[in-house]
């Protein structure tokens, strides 16, 4: 097929095109003439529908069969998640961009969309940007950012539920080596200014706590246009100031518009980032400072998953995405648990300083709904931290290490535990039910031992394993077929207390996806399969259930690159083998996700769970996997292939071919 033309990448501000490139940008370009930016490009938006053209044209087909932004989001990252450029666009990008930036070797890579950076709404924070990177990693970011327009967060804030082709470019920037960075608000004659050392990212996403400072416009400039300060450590309230100056002339273009600056100084000077109308005014400086801070003990809690946003209650600053994916994909489930005679795991949003934690009382009322164990998501980076609730306050207090009167908002969920953790799915006419002691993390992630048993479609009493009432069966019976008849097929996830059912959260499965066979309980993944084995032997058990219990894989995000986590050595010595191989492991553990795209398949020797987090994966993928207990491990390179029936036949002689 002969590839299409590609549009060369935008270098100048008099190039025509520069309309079609998003609000972020258009200024960079206004304002290169006027101050210190650094050098850059920008990736029209017709090479994100170059390269993804197929994609996008089935997530289109399905756009409006999707009941709900999550399920667009989760539906459309999987398309996805195997974009790559093509051989001439990836030229294309390489060679254009080293004649535009000779000499550059780090980049910031950022989105520029269309309504971003506008001046009713900014979209902050919407769409994704990767800060500090080389070529090599160049064509991932920009594959980060293009896929960041199916967000969550992306398809809600563009407040509507119609298909929309996506209309985003990329800038491409030299990397600032920042010793100081951050923000400036300029509103009227004031000029706020927020710093941190080191790069802007850890202020622009919540986990540094900045330092302040406040300016009346004009601001003195130095003397010198040029440096801030000759020396090689800049001093902060010295680049503060700089940065002050800057933003207000900016500013004074249009004295009517406010203004949100993004700065960074390295050993030079202070450099302009980004520029965009302030879309919204801070509160008046008292009040700015009391969400910062209180005198007042403060200890408040709000319900995460309740009729009225937590939002509206308290502060949510950098969480506001997290408490935002929370309630779009878990209200769900407080619905239904309104339906049906089930529980919901307490989960609150928590707002707090020191003082209020040292408060008996309130104290006692917010430990009192968590149980035994809590979770806790500090930032947008920092989550899932699962630690004994009769630790927390001593944990929350070592947080508050900033000042007793600095406020902190968090969201802190109960770790659910019982009797077993369980999995429910449709199959065909049935209900098919996972249920294992060991808890429902791990029946998640792949390292529990499970038991298996159906609940009858046409059946008013099916045989129920020991101590299951009819009652809860009713329930599960219930719940996952309403689910599936409202929103799709799905994996229900659930955890049993005495015999009631705790609702805990489901994954959304892939169209097509969810047959299993339920006669053969071998197949994991359906498919033939031949390859070299690759075994992971009992030395790679603890290694492997580390990786898993963390957060690593999730179902309906992109997989993450093996390199991420500590399978990295594996998918470096699969990447040596002349075949993709066999990987024979004992059981279907979540990390073992990263290495779906580099397999043939995988054997388990080990009772396997079909509705854990790999197997619905595995499934999506169509990556055949079997689970053979008993069976003998084979030796490192030995030839394994299964038929679609999975019947496993080892060869000895085979020389390698498929």
């Amino acid at each position: 097929m002969t590839s299409l033309p590609v549009e060369p990448l935008i270098t100048t501000a008099d190039d025509p095109r520069t309309t079609q490139c998003g609000g972020k940008a258009r200024s960079l370009w206004d304002i290169t003439p006027i101050v210190a930016v650094p050098k850059f490009v920008t990736i029209p938006p017709s090479w994100f529908g170059q390269a993804a053209h197929d994609h996008l044209a089935r997530i289109a087909t399905y756009w409006d069969q999707w009941a709900s932004p999550h399920q667009q989001s989760t539906q459309s990252l999987r398309e996805l998640a195997t974009l790559r450029l093509t051989d001439v666009l990836r030229d294309a990008l390489g060679t254009q961009l080293q004649a535009a930036l000779p000499g550059v070797t780090r980049f910031s890579v950022r989105s520029s969309a269309t309504g971003e950076d506008g001046d009713r709404r900014s979209f902050a924070g919407l769409y994704d940007s990767v800060l500090d990177v080389g070529y090599g990693a160049l064509e991932q970011a920009v594959l980060t950012v293009w896929r960041s327009w199916f967000s969550v967060r992306a398809i809600t804030h563009r407040a509507t539920t119609s298909w929309q082709e996506p209309a985003i470019s990329v800038v491409v920037q030299r990397m600032v080596h920042a010793q100081q960075a951050g923000v400036a608000i300029v509103y009227g004659t004031t000029i706020e200014i927020e710093a941190v050392h080191g790069t802007g990212e850890r202020l622009v996403n919540g986990t540094a706590e900045p330092h302040r400072y406040l300016f009346s416009s004009p601001v003195d400039h130095p003397t010198s246009p040029s440096p801030v300060d000759q020396a090689a450590a800049i001093d902060q309230a010295v680049a503060a100031r700089r940065a002050a100056a800057l933003a207000s002339t900016l500013h004074d273009r249009q004295p009517a518009q406010d203004l949100d600056v993004e700065w960074a100084a390295d050993d030079t000077r202070v450099w302009i980032v980004q520029a965009r109308p302030l879309a919204t005014r801070p509160p008046t400086t008292q009040a700015l400072d009391w969400v910062n801070s209180c005198t007042q003990p403060t200890l408040r809690s709000v319900e995460l998953y309740a009729e009225a946003v937590p939002g509206e209650l308290v502060p949510l600053g950098a969480l506001a995405e997290v408490v935002g994916h929370y309630r779009t994909k878990r209200r769900l489930l407080y619905t239904l648990c309104a339906d049906h005679d089930c529980d919901l795991g307490a989960a609150l949003v928590v707002h707090f300083n020191e003082l209020g934690l040292l408060d008996d009382t309130p104290w006692s009322d917010l430990v009192g709904r968590l149980g035994p164990t809590a979770v806790l998501d500090i930032s947008p980076i920092e989550r899932q931290v699962i630690l004994a609730t009769s630790g927390l306050r001593r944990y929350l207090i070592d947080l508050c290490a900033d000042g007793p009167q600095t406020l902190h908002t968090m969201v802190i969920r109960e770790f659910v535990s019982g009797d077993c953790g369980v999995l429910s799915t449709v199959s065909g006419q049935h209900i098919r039910v996972e249920f294992s002691p060991d808890g429902l993390l791990g029946l998640n992630r792949g390292v529990a031992h499970t038991d298996t048993f159906l609940i009858p479609g046409a059946s008013p009493n099916p045989a129920l394993p020991p101590g299951w009432p009819a009652s809860t069966v009713a329930v599960l019976r219930a719940v996952t077929r309403q689910f599936a008849e409202r929103h799709g097929d799905a994996v229900i996830e659930w955890v049993l207390r005495g015999e009631r059912l705790v609702l805990v959260d489901y994954s959304l499965l892939h169209p097509g996806a969810t047959t299993m066979p339920t006669t053969e309980g071998t197949v994991i993944s359906g498919g033939a399969c031949a390859g070299p084995a690759l075994v992971l032997s009992e030395e790679w058990t603890q290694t492997l259930i580390d990786d898993s219990v963390a957060p690593v894989v999730s179902v309906g995000m992109p997989l993450p690159d093996p390199g991420d986590t500590r399978v990295a050595s594996v998918h470096n010595q699969i990447g040596s083998l002349a075949h993709p191989p066999v990987v024979v492991v004992d059981r279907p553990y979540a990390v073992l996700a990263t290495l779906i795209p580099h397999v043939a398949g995988f054997v388990f020797t080990r009772s396997a769970p079909r509705l854990c987090h790999l197997a619905i994966l595995l499934r999506e993928h169509g990556t055949p996997a079997i689970c053979r207990p008993g069976h003998k491990l084979p030796d490192d390179g030995q030839w394994l292939r299964w038929s679609s029936a999975g019947v496993l036949d080892t060869d000895l002689t085979h020389g390698g071919d498929a």
